[in-house]
């Protein structure tokens, strides 16, 4: 993962004894449509340790609407909290954002679960790059 510090906002923790999957999440952005302003940003999560981490990263044109269906539910544990992280690229340009998700919150089983973090733009969770983490 990435810190991120000022434009992460935490946006639904996981209550106790509950697990949450996530199964769609959408940006939405106020028109008119603009092809040269890249808007969205990153599904992630914030742990219980409160590190932020990239699960999902989209963008679309100002002005679009897109949704975006993960071909596979994310899990989120107990403690941890949904979290979203604007992005804004291209021409200057005020505009509107909003971050839509859907999840449906079911028991937790009785388990330990484990989180694996990796290089942003590793292949897998071996593949490393000189000079990074």
């Amino acid at each position: 993962s990435n810190e991120r510090t000022g434009d992460c906002f935490p946006v639904y923790k996981v209550p106790e004894g509950k697990m949450l999957w996530l199964s769609d999440g959408s940006f939405k952005s106020g028109g008119p449509l603009n092809r040269a302003v890249s808007i969205g940003g990153s599904l992630g999560r914030i742990t219980g340790a409160s590190q932020y981490v990239y699960v999902l990263n989209c963008s679309v044109s100002a002005g679009e609407m897109e949704i975006y269906s993960p071909s596979k539910a994310i899990r989120y544990v107990e403690g941890e909290w949904i979290s979203v992280c604007f992005h804004h690229m291209g021409e200057p340009m005020d505009i509107l954002m909003r971050a839509t998700f859907r999840f449906t919150e079911v028991p937790s089983p009785k388990a330990s679960f484990e989180t694996d973090v990796f290089e942003w733009n590793a292949k897998d969770k071996d593949d490393t790059f000189k000079g990074q983490g």
